[in-house]
């Protein structure tokens, strides 16, 4: 801080009081350097969002100025600031806004351009034009990723129009993803929450999809079990009893997961449990129970098999799934698309079996009977899943 610049008398804090001091000297607002951007400075390389983020708490109420919500203030905070001494001060951000904006096509300006609108004085740079360059390319390369993460989501409910429909606005979808970053949750599993919920049923707005991952992170992970359960003994003693369960059925229990409210939310209803298989067990089944359910199509297959039981002993599961997808939607018109193979192929499709279904009698008898010794826990169904489906949602909690 330059020892030119003009200073005024401010009220010391209780930390500053706490330190020895009872009077701060801090520069004008109009004149100098920010309170926060003097403290941030000092702060070493790779300084933690968390120390940033007390250092403002601590400081606000002296700057009535620095009160915008805290997201705001530290959303470049992993850009480089080990040697840099500018910083965007009070009155430029529309000035800087503008030339942000015109390097930015419509579409990344609709999406995140108005992340550039906060101002950021947490960050130092040599010069602004280097502040700009770093700010630009920053942004460019989240709307990327941010951009990848909206079409993964959007392709997806167009798949489930019936029961999914995307109302997530672009600052909505920019916030989400912000708050995941910050959290270092992966993308993937961002995408998996924002598709979870665009649920018609039940939609959840970005600040309760923010709120879910708090909770997720902060209260599930950290004492180890999900919601419904009163302690980590009753969630080895559930855990114990499924595998069991599963065992006698002769079912895979090597890869079993809780899913769904019960990991993200005090107030969620059941707890959802998941056995996830690969494709080759899941194929396996679905051929050895229903491989006469799917012929080849009369008239547009090729000629040598034509009405014949389709041949599964070549085909991948990708081309499985296909097949499926082709019986659903009747096209291409390889397969015949009747009322008992389009009921197979929305479980084909889907990667899913239901312990409530009847496809699978033995995975019925351990939900029924797993869902009688716990009662508290509203185990609706134990689902077979198949790795890398539809229904291999994250976030998800082993047991």
């Amino acid at each position: 801080m330059s020892d030119n610049a003009t200073y005024i008398k401010r009220p010391a804090t209780p930390l500053q009081r706490a330190q020895g001091s009872n009077v701060v000297k801090q520069p004008d607002q109009q004149d100098g350097q920010s309170p926060i951007a003097e403290m941030a400075a000092k702060l070493n390389n790779g300084a933690k969002a968390q120390q940033i983020s007390t250092l403002q708490k601590k400081l606000a109420p002296e700057n009535p100025r620095n009160s915008a919500p805290l997201q705001r203030r530290v959303l470049f905070k992993d850009l480089p600031d080990d040697k840099g001494n500018y910083f965007l001060r009070m009155g430029q951000t529309e000035s800087i806004r503008s030339e942000i904006d015109s390097h930015l096509d419509e579409a990344q300006r609709g999406a995140i351009g108005w992340i550039a609108s906060s101002t950021t004085r947490t960050i130092r740079f040599k010069t602004k034009n280097d502040f700009l360059g770093r700010l630009v390319n920053y942004i460019k390369t989240k709307f990327a990723t941010l951009k990848a993460v909206v079409d993964n989501v959007k392709s997806r409910v167009r798949r489930n129009s019936g029961k999914f429909a995307y109302n997530y606005s672009d600052q909505d979808a920019a916030q989400i993803y912000d708050a995941a970053r910050d959290r270092g949750i992966a993308d993937n599993v961002t995408a998996d929450l924002m598709y979870t919920g665009s649920r018609t049923r039940k939609p959840r707005t970005a600040t309760v999809l923010i709120q879910e991952m708090a909770n997720w992170q902060d209260v599930v992970l950290e004492r180890g079990y999900p919601h419904r359960f009163d302690d980590e003994e009753t969630f080895g003693d559930f855990s114990a009893r499924l595998h069991a369960l599963l065992d006698e059925k002769g079912l895979p229990h090597d890869d079993v997961r809780i899913q769904g409210s019960s990991l993200r939310s005090a107030l969620a209803g059941d707890v959802d449990i998941a056995v996830m298989v690969t494709p080759a067990y899941f194929m396996g089944f679905m051929v050895g129970k229903y491989a006469g359910r799917f012929k080849y199509h009369d008239e547009h297959a090729e000629e040598a098999k034509r009405g014949q039981p389709v041949d599964f002993t070549t085909m991948s599961y990708r081309g499985f799934v296909e097949m499926g997808h082709q019986i659903i939607d009747k096209k291409g018109k390889i397969y015949k698309s009747t009322s008992n193979a389009r009921k197979t192929a929305y479980v084909i499709v889907q990667g899913l079996i239901s312990g409530k279904d009847n496809r699978l009698p033995d995975l019925k008898a351990v939900t029924v009977k797993f869902a009688s010794e716990f009662p508290e826990q509203n185990v609706e169904a134990v689902s077979m899943v198949v790795k890398g489906g539809e229904f291999d949602m994250e976030p998800s909690m082993n047991i």
